[in-house]
């Protein structure tokens, strides 16, 4: 990524850093330590496990999308924003 792209990059990430509310503010920190590491992984690629565990999912949903509830839904009964 040439100097440019990276500066245009790191002025959209900031910019979303500003619209984080303070209170959820602290939850990036650890993120962002972890990526700042140079020995810092990102999977790309799901396990085996993790793609059973998908499917398990979708099939459960499939066959009874009533026991589910949408992620507004969990949030209103967390009271989370």
């Amino acid at each position: 990524m040439n100097t440019r792209a990276q500066t245009a990059l790191r002025q959209e990430l900031y910019a979303f850093i500003d619209r984080i509310p303070p209170k959820r503010l602290s939850a990036l920190k650890p993120l962002l330590a972890d990526l700042a590491e140079p020995d810092y992984l990102i999977e790309t690629d799901l396990t085996a496990t993790e793609r059973a565990l998908i499917a398990e999912g979708v099939e459960e949903y499939e066959k009874n999308p009533a026991s589910f509830v949408t992620l507004a839904e969990y949030k209103k009964s967390r009271s989370i924003a």
